[in-house]
């Protein structure tokens, strides 16, 4: 809705153009293209009619930069936290896996890297861990979900139509991209003033 909001207010669509280089999503289905997928978590969810949902569609369709989509399936490709176990019991970021995995009663930690991917995509680009994919552009509609019969938001992508914008897929085998993801997950904080690299 945020999103959306800035879009439609005065001066925002261009406030964009000039400040923001790229967007990057988690969300939806990309692979293969061509392909409406029925997974697409993040930008449709479940309810056709919300309007967060109407709302990922407005982005999908009118926002005035580069896109990049890290899809679902990327995500649970990719199972990171369970290296958390080896950090001091202070890291905010081992409670908040802690907690949750204790509320499953799951021992293991690993998670599906969803989040990660599309934080480590945005932070660095592509380097050897991801590959873009362009030609064409995204596309988000209300269709009957063949399991259920009711409406749902689905995504593809269209190699039909042009645009700046592109999704990912791995570059490297699942178990190297998490290695990756779970070295910089699992590093201490830097004391204040010690700058970033």
């Amino acid at each position: 809705m945020n999103l959306k909001n800035l879009l439609e207010s005065p001066g925002g669509a261009e406030l964009v153009r000039r400040k923001v280089r790229r967007l990057v999503i988690m969300g939806g289905q990309w692979d293969p293209p061509d392909t409406l997928l029925f997974d697409s978590m993040n930008l449709a969810g479940q309810n056709s009619i919300a309007p967060a949902y109407e709302a990922g569609k407005f982005i999908v369709d009118q926002w005035p930069t580069e896109m990049v989509f890290t899809g679902i399936l990327m995500g649970r490709a990719v199972k990171t936290g369970d290296a958390l176990k080896q950090t001091p019991e202070l890291n905010p970021v081992r409670e908040v896996y802690r907690l949750c995995k204790a509320a499953r009663k799951q021992a293991n930690w690993d998670h599906p890297s969803y989040d990660q991917e599309a934080v480590l995509f945005a932070a660095r680009g592509e380097g050897d861990l991801f590959r873009r994919h362009g030609g064409g552009a995204p596309e988000m509609l209300l269709q009957n979900d063949p399991k259920t019969g009711k409406p749902a938001w689905r995504t593809r992508w269209r190699t039909d139509r042009v645009s700046a914008h592109g999704y990912l897929t791995l570059a490297r085998e699942p178990a190297k991209v998490a290695q990756a993801i779970e070295s910089l997950m699992i590093q201490p904080p830097r004391p204040p003033g010690n700058g970033t690299p």
